[in-house]
């Protein structure tokens, strides 16, 4: 009851804060600038429709010129320009609309996203941070290894007493191409949520859409995978000794060293831990969802009805299908795969009096927020 009052209450306070506080700056200073910027982008498409019409006639008289001369190439020749010409001409409009719609929703963030956020408490917006170490997203056991990694819009705060970092991030995989060349592949774009949960997971559970894609078995650094070997040369340390004396001996405590903190490496990560398929009672998750722990008992008391409701709106809020997460040590990362932008508060093709992005931004937060109020993460003792 508790949950479901603070909802509302955030609701109405939210809304209040933008149609008093934030829409009338909006019409006043912000409407007349998007207007203005869009009669920009119209000259801009004159210019492009006139240089198209120029370079085509040009075309069409070198193709004039060569008729004679390459009689059947000639008509290949035009037909080939036009169509390299028209494409290059899109592609330039493309790009030149996509910065000037990225610079505008960067200044409205900068203007007036701390306005509106003041309603979710202590939370702040940074821009092409790297909040969530790749080291981290590998222990989640969430994503396959990956070659690189772009970050667009995060948010980093305190709700309840419990830490959270929000975090727009592309992946891209290294794949092999026909000519045995690697070339990155984009497999993840959307949004990272990481909690800290203040309580200790005993064990790893995943929740993942079918089919995509994630590290069953539980992650672990290169390092940690390499340092497996390293025990099998122990049985030399008597050889060591006996061959180089001191020497030998300073070489046998460096390894028991590293041996040592390879054993910690892999309890911290878990390493060789099986994580077996959970079959859940709802069958509609079931079929929408597969469920990975390495304890059935933790995995079911976690992967409850409740949340299972809660996931469920986790896609609606942000309007996609492959939403992922996992339980692990002290964590809740939940992965949200969207080709959409997120955390928008307006749009330079649309009027900053239509609510529709100012209502997907508070839909999209507020249900993270949801899910530290059902899971009380801010609570020490039990799950």
């Amino acid at each position: 009851m508790r949950e479901k009052d603070s909802y509302i209450n955030r609701t109405l306070e939210f809304h209040r804060v933008y149609e008093t506080e934030v829409k009338p700056l909006f019409m006043e200073d912000e409407e007349p600038r998007r207007l203005q910027k869009l009669s920009e982008i119209q000259v801009y498409r004159i210019f492009i429709l006139i240089a198209l019409l120029v370079v085509l006639a040009i075309g069409g008289l070198i193709t004039k010129a060569l008729y004679p001369a390459l009689q059947f190439m000639a008509p290949m020749f035009g037909i080939g320009f036009c169509s390299l010409t028209i494409i290059f001409m899109a592609i330039s409009f493309d790009c030149f609309n996509l910065k000037f719609e990225k610079e505008y929703k960067t200044s409205l963030k900068e203007n007036y996203l701390d306005k509106v956020l003041q309603v979710f408490g202590d939370i702040k917006w940074e821009e092409n941070r790297e909040l969530i170490s790749n080291n981290e997203l590998e222990r989640s056991g969430l994503f396959p290894p990956f070659a690189e990694r772009h970050q667009d819009d995060s948010f980093v705060g305190v709700y309840k007493g419990v830490n959270f970092i929000i975090s727009e991030t592309k992946l891209t995989l290294l794949e092999k191409g026909k000519r045995d060349l690697t070339s990155p592949t984009p497999f993840f774009k959307g949004c990272l949520i990481l909690f800290d949960m203040n309580k200790n997971v005993k064990n790893r559970t995943i929740v993942a859409t079918k089919n995509s894609l994630t590290s069953k078995h539980s992650a672990i650094s290169h390092f940690a995978k390499f340092s497996i070997v390293i025990p099998f040369f122990l049985p030399f340390a008597y050889v060591l000794i006996s061959s180089f004396g001191v020497k030998g001996i300073i070489i046998d405590l460096f390894l028991l060293i590293f041996a040592a903190i390879c054993v910690w490496l892999m309890g911290k990560y878990r390493m060789g831990e099986k994580l077996e398929k959970m079959k859940l009672e709802d069958l509609k998750f079931n079929n929408l969802f597969v469920s990975y722990s390495s304890s059935q008992v933790e995995g079911r008391y976690l992967v409850t009805p409740a949340f299972m409701e809660r996931f469920l709106n986790l896609r609606t809020a942000f309007g996609t299908k492959k939403v992922k997460c996992s339980f692990y040590d002290d964590k809740l990362m939940i992965a949200i795969e969207t080709k959409r932008d997120l955390f928008e508060i307006g749009d330079l093709h649309k009027s900053l009096n239509n609510p529709e992005s100012i209502n997907n931004l508070y839909n999209e937060l507020s249900s993270i927020y949801r899910m530290i109020d059902y899971f009380k993460l801010d609570e020490k003792t039990g799950l």
